[in-house]
């Protein structure tokens, strides 16, 4: 608490000494630097200089907008043609020559060809069904009374197996493309022939849709 006492009352003392320090201080550095001194600074305008133009007459100009400009012509040497060389492409033909001659003439077209009538037997057998198709109506298309005719192409080999189904026109989004292809899949076939051959041939089997009401 003591030495609390002792720098507030210190402490006065302390700043006026500071200050008086840093007045002296400021006298010592004006006595030993001299003051700056205004001096008038005059400045000199140069002499106008007149500039003389000797007199140069006015000429109009007068400029045709009708028409544009002409551009430069630039010389072009042509080649000199000699008109001594004369050019005889067919000499000693007479035109009058071969109008007036007598051509034989053509000789007549040759007589047509009778046609023959050949006649194309088709010795090919198409396979068949045997005992026809085991079809299941899909619910959906009986419950909604959904009818129609869904043509099937498949290709039945030489064994009467049934191959490649796809629907060519059919009745989508009801389920009855998928019943016409699923029932031929199922089915027995007897194979094609071709002269007394089995062959494979492809198909189309229209499959029927239709409600007993």
């Amino acid at each position: 608490m003591q030495k609390d006492t002792d720098l507030k009352i210190r402490r006065p003392i302390i700043m006026r000494t500071g200050l008086v320090f840093v007045l002296c201080v400021i006298i010592v550095i004006l006595i030993l630097f001299p003051r700056f001194e205004k001096k008038n600074v005059t400045i000199v305008r140069p002499a106008d200089v007149l500039f003389v133009l000797p007199n140069i007459p006015v000429t109009d100009v007068k400029i045709d907008e009708s028409r544009p400009p002409e551009h430069p012509r630039i010389p072009i040497e042509a080649d000199v043609e000699d008109d001594s060389i004369e050019f005889n492409f067919m000499p000693n033909v007479d035109f009058d020559d071969y109008i007036n001659r007598n051509f034989p003439p053509p000789p007549p077209p040759p007589p047509p060809t009778p046609e023959k009538n050949i006649p194309y037997i088709i010795d090919t057998e198409v396979p068949q069904i045997i005992g026809g198709l085991n079809i299941e109506y899909p619910e959906m298309a009986r419950d909604n009374g959904v009818e129609g005719t869904v043509y099937v192409q498949v290709y039945v080999d030489e064994k009467g197996r049934p191959k490649n189904c796809q629907v060519k026109k059919g009745v989508p989004n009801t389920g009855l493309d998928e019943a016409a292809v699923k029932a031929i899949q199922k089915a027995k076939f007897r194979p094609g022939r071709e002269r007394d051959v089995n062959v494979g041939v492809n198909i189309v089997i229209p499959v029927v849709f239709k409600l007993n009401k």
